[in-house]
């Protein structure tokens, strides 16, 4: 596993959604890789930082605008 490997597939593993194979190859890397474990840790982090925060309101000219292009697309 290289560090660039690792990187693609992070949010699969954070999401535990890889095989038992590539998520042992991924913490054997993380053993001898502390610039990746302070990446996935960091990773982890703002995903749990962020489920946190309250919804934000959509702004309204936001709303309008996708709308209009719904609108658009839906005419022959």
């Amino acid at each position: 596993m290289t560090c660039r490997e690792l990187a693609e597939i992070l949010d699969d593993f954070v999401a535990g959604a890889l095989t038992e194979e590539f998520c042992v190859s991924i913490r054997s890397h993380l053993e001898i890789c502390p610039e990746c474990l302070h990446f996935v840790e960091t990773y982890q982090l703002t995903i749990q930082i962020g489920r946190r925060l309250p919804p934000a309101a959509c702004p309204e000219h936001v709303i309008e605008r996708v709308r209009r292009l719904l609108d658009d697309q839906a005419e022959p």
